[in-house]
């Protein structure tokens, strides 16, 4: 009688074993396309790019290594997915178990953050939940369109959480697009698509009759159907386009050809030279939104992801911008700036990555430099509370308003930029 037991006991612990590894298991191992349901658009390291932190995003399918992912059962009912172009994992970025956490690329290490559940929801779809947050890969605010950023959200079921994984080599998709436009915002004047109408160099511009010049500054492999991050560099008080353009804050190195670059120069025409961004009766905003219109109509631009940076009166100009063309501009990274360049409030919340140096004696770093990061902390409507970030001399302020973070660096130094800020400055843009 107790033989019987014991081997119905035994019997019933390996049909246990079975349906658990059949449920935790729900897929083989083998190299796929990972497939939104919202949009039928892929998973896509955006760029190709091969470095820690390259973004995730969906893209349309152009049978590129970047859109194929290696999974693989790690025997504890957990996968690693990645990249076939690069072999790096898909990654909770900063280990943020947070909703709205940022999906990236990074050298495999084995950690929870990188390790993946994969669950059956039927007809063919399945969930994507780390290990780490029990959060799920989630097309972000259901956005359609090719480029649009994935990350991590609390599982409700929506059809932004739920992809197909379609093995590499099998049998194409019944409407595969013929041709792939991976533009997330088509620039107004569609200059995604078309031969460059810009190259690198000077350029002139009018603006209501006054000439502007500009310098700038495309990869060398441009590629036009590729959406590129657009950044402005403001140069600082009696400075010039030129003396920006060589290296933009450090900002070009980080790059590594997947951002476009401007350097503005300032007004100096008619006889009067401004010396830096006073934006007289508005002619700097208006000269900086014709400069945004002329390149979107020329090269392809993710609308979403345009930025400006700038140090000393480049970081007031920034300021500025931040306030006044949040929905144009994406996040702004002043250094050793104040709010004295002039601008009309749009009211809406805007990313900031701010630094000055604590010795700074000309732009002061107790009134005028801490009064800037106050002013954005309060029109971003953070809390007081803040977190230590990367690097050390950097806090973050929490509960400021959804995509709009304010990160506040003090180093010390006197009226300068701070040796992190290329680096710093480009993971910062790279968030968005």
């Amino acid at each position: 009688m107790e033989k019987v037991m014991l081997k119905k006991r035994f019997s019933l612990a390996i049909f246990i074993t079975l349906i658990s590894s059949a449920q935790a298991l729900a897929l083989e191992n083998g190299r796929y396309n990972i497939v939104s349901s919202l949009s039928n658009m892929n998973l896509d390291v955006f760029g190709a790019g091969n470095d820690d932190g390259a973004d995730v995003i969906q893209y349309p399918d152009n049978g590129g290594l970047n859109q194929q992912f290696d999974v693989t059962m790690l025997g504890d009912g957990t996968y690693s997915i990645r990249a076939a172009h690069s072999g790096k994992a898909l990654d909770v970025f900063q280990w943020n178990a947070n909703d709205g956490a940022d999906l990236r690329q990074w050298t495999y290490t084995g950690g929870t953050n990188q390790r993946w559940r994969i669950n059956d929801t039927g007809g063919g779809l399945y969930s994507i939940t780390s290990a780490f947050s029990n959060k799920v890969l989630d097309v972000w605010e259901m956005d359609r369109a090719a480029g649009a950023q994935i990350k991590l959200y609390g599982w409700w079921g929506g059809p932004n959480q739920r992809w197909s994984f379609e093995r590499v080599g099998a049998s194409p998709k019944p409407t595969p697009n013929p041709n792939p436009n991976p533009n997330p915002n088509p620039s107004a004047g569609g200059g995604c698509g078309n031969n460059p109408t810009l190259a690198s160099g000077r350029h002139s511009i009018n603006v209501d009759g006054d000439h502007r010049e500009y310098i700038l500054d495309v990869p060398a492999n441009y590629d036009r159907n590729k959406p590129y991050r657009l950044i402005f560099g403001f140069h600082w008080l009696g400075g010039s386009a030129a003396a920006v353009a060589p290296g933009y804050y450090g900002l070009k190195d980080q790059a590594q050809g997947q951002a476009i670059f401007v350097a503005p120069d300032r007004y100096n025409t008619n006889g009067h030279d401004d010396s830096g961004w006073p934006n007289t009766n508005g002619r700097d905003m208006r000269f900086l939104r014709a400069m945004l219109k002329e390149i979107k109509g020329g090269l392809c631009i993710d609308s979403k992801r345009v930025f400006a940076t700038g140090w000393s009166y480049g970081g007031m100009m920034s300021l500025a911008v931040g306030r006044e063309m949040a929905g144009e501009i994406r996040a702004v990274a002043p250094m050793s700036g104040a709010m004295w360049t002039p601008f009309n409030d749009s009211g809406k919340p805007m990313a900031a990555w701010i630094a000055h140096g604590y010795y700074d004696n000309f732009v002061d770093f107790n009134t005028v430099g801490k009064g800037a990061r106050d002013y954005y902390v309060q029109h971003n409507h953070c809390s007081n509370q803040t977190r230590p970030v990367p690097p050390d001399e950097c806090v973050e302020y929490q509960g400021c308003d959804a995509g709009a973070p304010v990160v506040w660096c003090q180093f010390a130094g006197p009226h300068g930029t701070p040796g992190f800020a290329g680096t710093a400055i480009w993971q910062f843009f790279n968030r968005f």
